[in-house]
């Protein structure tokens, strides 16, 4: 489940920071790739790692032949349905009209100015809307 690794990311870096740690970080195409497929076990993670070995030493030469286009075509494939679809943006109008608001904004930002600019719409936004409602 993308979800769980999304937050077992977050839980590490939120501890590790108290512990000096490097930042944990994560595939999401790897893990939108095993999501598709039907992974049950944490053994496909030494198997995806195997895989991406064997690429890095066997299969860089001929990774240089394939256009970049048909590259980002692939990732992006396996990450599309790591994006929120309409569901979601049902639920947070069911929540409260403001959530949504919340959300679009900050896709907005982070869409047109970076990651970095979008979270800190979400976390300005949200805490405006929390300050003014009683």
């Amino acid at each position: 489940n993308p979800d769980q690794e999304i937050v077992a990311i977050g839980v590490t870096n939120i501890i590790g920071c108290f512990f000096s740690a490097y930042p944990t970080t994560g595939s999401f195409s790897r893990t939108a790739i095993k999501s598709k497929s039907g992974v049950r076990t944490p053994i496909a993670g030494v198997f995806s790692a195997c895989v991406v070995v064997l690429s890095l030493y066997a299969l860089t030469p001929a990774f240089y032949y394939i256009p970049d286009a048909v590259l980002a075509a692939v990732i992006i494939h396996a990450v599309a349905d790591l994006a929120s679809g309409p569901k979601v943006w049902k639920e947070l109008w069911d929540v409260h009209p403001l959530e949504l608001f919340i959300f679009v904004a900050a896709v907005i930002i982070t869409f047109f100015a970076t990651v970095e600019y979008g979270i800190y719409t979400a976390v300005g936004v949200s805490l405006n809307i929390i300050h003014l409602l009683p």
